[in-house]
């Protein structure tokens, strides 16, 4: 059986390719065709192609291909009625994190009527206005082919709409955010006519996708406690709660535990205050909650 899934071009491309080489996959850079490797399982095959983020919903819609990820931006962008979200993966090109669609423009802000608004993608536009403080106006559309941040300034609209995953860009262009209007995780997305045999296959690598991407987030603590100490009382943050064992000295006995990354600080100072010894911090390759 095989399957051929989608991976967008650009930074997101790197992004995608070293989750799947956390869960075995390694895919070598896409050759002119766009093809840059595949999986193989004594069951079935899924064959990887990378192609522009903005052509993958419609590659779906319409060719040989199954599955893919895109952002959700490019997807409302398409207009592509028979697909499916699947799963959502809060990552960008850069971050941890989901992207922002952003209102801006320069201060002092004044909303008037007929206001132009730059943007590279004229649906999206469409949308996003639809939830916006300019959803009331009457507005006229710009198409940008890039350069949203200098837009303004080169007189060719007074507002844009635009991705910004730190701001830096826009605060360097003397722009300030009026109102935040989505955040765009990246998804996967199916054609809805899939098989039910070939979701299946989807689902087991997105799940291990899911796994190799909430593992970044993720520490594994070990550490020998006074078994005097109760662990209750510690309170420290865990998927679910420390695991114990005992050892050869009956006064001191051996945990694990698994904590966001956020919550480490915190569980090493308790841990150190505790009178804890052997305190080991390990990464995290796969992570389900």
């Amino acid at each position: 059986m095989n399957l051929h899934f989608l991976l967008p071009k650009g930074r997101l491309f790197s992004a995608c390719r070293n989750y799947l080489r956390l869960i075995g996959c390694e895919l070598h850079d896409p050759l002119r065709n766009g093809y840059c490797g595949k999986f193989e399982s004594s069951e079935f095959t899924i064959h990887f192609w990378a192609r522009k983020p903005s052509m993958i919903p419609h590659l779906l819609h319409d060719s040989r291909f199954h599955a893919g990820i895109t952002g959700e931006d490019m997807f409302i962008q398409a207009q592509c009625p028979r697909l499916q979200s699947l799963k959502k993966l809060l990552f960008s090109s850069r971050m941890l994190k989901a992207t922002s669609w952003v209102l801006a423009g320069k201060e002092p802000f004044n909303i008037c009527e007929d206001a132009t608004v730059g943007c590279e993608w004229e649906h999206l536009c469409n949308y996003l206005i639809s939830r916006s403080v300019l959803r009331s106006i009457c507005y006229q559309f710009v198409l940008l082919d890039g350069d949203e941040e200098t837009a303004i300034e080169d007189g060719l609209c007074e507002w844009i709409i635009c991705p910004t995953e730190t701001g830096e860009s826009l605060k360097f262009n003397g722009l300030s955010v009026k109102e935040e209007l989505m955040q765009s995780g990246v998804c996967v997305y199916a054609r809805n006519d899939i098989f039910r045999k070939d979701m299946e296959i989807l689902e087991n690598l997105i799940a291990a996708l899911c796994a190799a991407h909430d593992a970044h987030q993720r520490k594994m603590v070990l550490f020998d406690l006074p078994a005097s100490i109760p662990i209750q009382k510690l309170e420290l943050h865990s998927s679910v709660s420390p695991s114990v064992s005992n050892l050869v000295d009956s006064k001191w006995k051996a945990y694990t535990t698994c904590c966001h990354c956020s919550d480490l600080p915190t569980i090493l100072g308790t841990l150190k205050k505790a009178g804890a010894k052997g305190i080991v911090v390990h990464d995290v390759q796969g992570y389900i909650a």
